[in-house]
């Protein structure tokens, strides 16, 4: 996958070490809008799935490409590109309205075999890896604040993500619900109660997950919400990469 990697920096714009804004390409400027999925068919018919993706967390500054991690949100949108895309059949299930319908896709991640990173060697992580671990400061909410059971800063690529990702959000709502668990310790009082929902702060606002639990302490399920990550293509044309000359200034060059 290492032949991904000019293709991918030029495309988003990276690296930006100046300006940090990735103003020639479709980043964003911040961890969160400097993601690809690449999305294909599956290349081993033996993991029983529709379509692969592999998720490339893209560095701003820098020339980092990093294979080693996964996206929740982005994930959540393999299905419905390969829909789109028609790169599989849509195979409807539990249809919800005759305008309302839903389909399964089984989408393979290929990150989920590779080595994620060391946030501490004890961890027997990549510490090579920026993108893993995704390292979370939990704290109690102040008293004023009834939205919220805890209060979550994550630290993305070395800086504080605005949102949650969903991966980790995910993580602390099952967490959340283990007594004597890190997040369990920290949370408010009132919100360890029998609807195992955990109400999270973060820098952008407020996010719910809901996790349920077997009677045996397993966990059975756990979604986030509100759960509707709304996916749109913001465009129909293909991204093409044909290198000619250089160009770091920003703007239209010159020719």
């Amino acid at each position: 996958m290492r032949e991904w990697d000019r293709i991918l920096l030029s495309m988003m714009g990276s690296p930006d070490g100046e300006y940090g804004r990735q103003s020639n390409g479709m980043g964003g400027g911040v961890s969160s809008l400097s993601k690809v999925v690449v999305v294909g068919l599956p290349q081993d018919r033996s993991q029983n799935a529709d379509v692969e993706y592999t998720f490339v967390q893209v560095g701003v500054r820098d020339s980092t490409i990093d294979y080693s991690g996964n996206c929740g949100n982005l994930s959540s949108m393999v299905g419905i590109f390969a829909v789109d895309e028609g790169l599989c059949p849509v195979l409807l299930v539990n249809p919800v309205s005759n305008a309302v319908q839903r389909a399964s896709v089984r989408a393979f991640n290929t990150n989920t075999s590779k080595v994620q990173r060391a946030g501490a060697v004890r961890m027997g992580l990549d510490p090579s890896a920026q993108a893993q671990p995704k390292v979370a400061v939990l704290r109690m909410p102040e008293e004023s604040d009834t939205a919220a059971d805890i209060v979550a800063f994550v630290l993305s690529m070395g800086v504080v993500h605005k949102a949650v990702p969903t991966t980790l959000g995910l993580c602390l709502g099952v967490a959340s619900n283990i007594p004597n668990s890190i997040p369990w310790r920290t949370m408010k009082e009132d919100g360890k109660n029998s609807t195992h929902t955990l109400r999270m702060r973060f820098p952008g606002g407020v996010s719910e997950v809901s996790s349920e639990f077997r009677t045996d302490g397993n966990r059975r399920s756990c979604e986030r919400w509100p759960n509707s990550s709304s996916g749109n293509r913001d465009m129909n044309e293909s991204c093409s990469y044909a290198p000619v000359f250089p160009y770091y200034g920003h703007g239209q060059p010159t020719t």
